[in-house]
């Protein structure tokens, strides 16, 4: 649940991260200030603590999501039925520090400029490239990261017609021998087929000029 929530709507960090904020409230009779602070101490204590949500009952005891952020990895820590709430904060601090420890993160932005594909039987005789997503890589057994292998897979051409985001060819990504991930490349556009009379008018062109 806690992933879905930071993943998918972000924006709760910028609050669950806020570790104290003045409230002004206003009344008829004037304002008053004051001050309202966050329960999770990881905020204070943990210096790459970025939210999430504390929470106790009498059956389930002292429970906490943290989520942190360290040089580009973000983890979620969850801490169910701790017997105090120092305890739990503890665990947490724990818990991150062991993953930020193990955890490192290979991404590859896709900045290379890619060729035309040619197109057999189109309106138009090649047809643009373009990745379909940067690719990230989560490596939890401490590989030197910068062995990672790039390998792009094309095919020779394309038959018309292809459509805007149809898969032409792929990024391969490995890591000591071991295939780690791939990134699809895609048709920036789409190529109509070609019929009788686009043939026509293409031969009177090459004649005519």
């Amino acid at each position: 649940m806690s992933r879905e929530l930071t993943v998918k709507h972000p924006k709760i960090l910028n609050y669950s991260g806020i570790w104290m904020e003045d409230i002004v409230h206003e009344t008829p009779k004037g304002n008053t200030i004051f001050t309202l602070s966050s329960t999770n101490k990881l905020l204070k204590q943990y210096q790459w603590a970025t939210g999430l949500k504390t929470g106790s009952t009498n059956k389930a005891k002292y429970c906490l999501s943290a989520t942190a952020s360290k040089d580009g990895v973000d983890l979620i820590a969850v801490i169910l039925g701790a017997d105090s709430t120092k305890e739990r904060f503890s665990l947490a601090k724990a818990m991150l520090s062991y993953g930020f420890a193990n955890c490192r993160v290979y991404k590859d932005e896709n900045r290379e400029e890619l060729p035309n594909l040619p197109v057999k039987g189109g309106l138009e005789e090649e047809v643009a490239l373009e990745y379909e997503k940067d690719f990230y890589y989560l490596d939890v057994k401490g590989n030197d990261l910068s062995g990672v292998e790039k390998e792009m897979v094309l095919e020779e051409s394309i038959l018309a017609p292809c459509e805007k985001g149809q898969v032409a060819g792929k990024i391969r990504y490995s890591l000591n021998g071991d295939l780690i991930g791939e990134v699809n490349i895609l048709c920036k556009t789409g190529v109509e087929k070609a019929g009788y009379f686009d043939y026509l008018r293409k031969c009177l062109g090459f004649y005519l000029f």
